[in-house]
């Protein structure tokens, strides 16, 4: 006789997986906890004794009473700031730029027949570069002569130097402005 292939053993085997589906779809639904997070068990005062109550209400034998609580309560107050905790160490050096641009302008007198403007570089810097900006009612009445680089001997310092002059010898009105660019010699930092 054949076991597994019989009628009998296929209704065994499907009345045990209807049996643990809804055993274990019961037992699912018998918790302590409901859907708002409410913990509910029971207590008995003459011993002390606290169950979780899965069945929806506490015995009335032994003289127990219902009790619940929440799994999480409400937020309390805010507590008392804490005291200033100690400084950190000090961070390291920052790194000087390797490039930067240094800047002048000849404003004062505004009238002028001509005027010389040297732009330093900082100590540890090359001047590699520079430029200028004439403005004012009398820039179209000047033309600049000179704009270079310039080394003072035995001054080490680098700068940019411009000569801005008037084309008629009259005064006029205008304002130098003087870039020079500059770059780190001591390498990157």
């Amino acid at each position: 006789m054949r076991v597994l292939g019989s009628r009998v053993f296929a209704a065994c085997a499907a009345s045990i997986a209807t049996a643990l589906v809804v055993g274990g779809t019961a037992w699912a639904l018998q918790s302590p906890v409901d859907g708002s997070g409410v913990v509910h068990a029971c207590y008995s005062a003459s011993t002390g004794a606290i169950s979780l109550n899965v069945k929806g209400s506490c015995p009335a034998r032994g003289k127990t009473t219902p009790i619940t609580w929440n799994s999480q309560g409400p937020q309390g107050p805010k507590g008392d700031t804490g005291p200033q905790g100690d400084a950190g160490p000090p961070g390291p050096p920052a790194p000087s730029p390797n490039y930067l641009v240094a800047s002048g302008t000849l404003a004062d007198p505004p009238a002028r027949s001509s005027g010389t403007l040297d732009v330093p570089c900082p100590p540890g810097y090359r001047v590699t570069g520079g430029g200028y900006t004439l403005s004012g009612p009398g820039r179209y009445n000047v033309e600049v002569t000179e704009n270079h680089r310039e080394l003072y001997s035995p001054d080490p310092t680098e700068y940019w130097h411009v000569v801005a002059e008037s084309l008629t010898g009259s005064v006029e009105d205008f304002t130098l402005d003087v870039e020079a660019y500059c770059v780190s010699s001591l390498g990157a930092g």
